[in-house]
């Protein structure tokens, strides 16, 4: 258990849903929304520096007081790694790793903004 002092919270915007079919969709995002996801548990993999054996361990975020002041930052942008075409042969007839693109890529849903938001459910 590890106790760290926040004054703003960045958060991705979480704007796309899968419907029934599987496919994803846009939707309108919103600050409860982020904010759920941004507190759901995640797995992490954490290796020995001695033995280097792995063990997953699950990493949960909670508030422990409320601030008299919250700043929360939207993150608009993220990255997307994409192939790019290349020969898959090198002059000395080697295949080739793959080459990857890193870009940025702006969210195109709307976020909709309230008045208040409540953070009853994370403390």
């Amino acid at each position: 258990t590890k106790e760290e002092m926040y004054r703003y919270l960045s958060v991705d915007i979480d704007s796309e849903e899968m419907d029934n079919q599987g496919k994803k969709s846009i939707v309108a995002a919103s600050v409860e929304r982020c904010l759920k996801h941004f507190f759901q548990p995640e797995d992490r993999e954490l290796k020995c520096e001695k033995c280097s054996e792995g063990n997953i361990a699950t990493q949960t975020m909670r508030i422990l007081s409320l601030p008299r002041a919250l700043v929360i930052h939207l993150k608009r942008f993220k990255l997307v790694e994409r192939p790019v075409s290349q020969d898959s042969k090198s002059n000395e007839g080697e295949d080739l790793p793959p080459v990857m693109e890193i870009t940025f890529q702006k969210s195109p849903a709307p976020v909709e903004l309230s008045q208040t938001v409540s953070l009853k459910d994370y403390l």
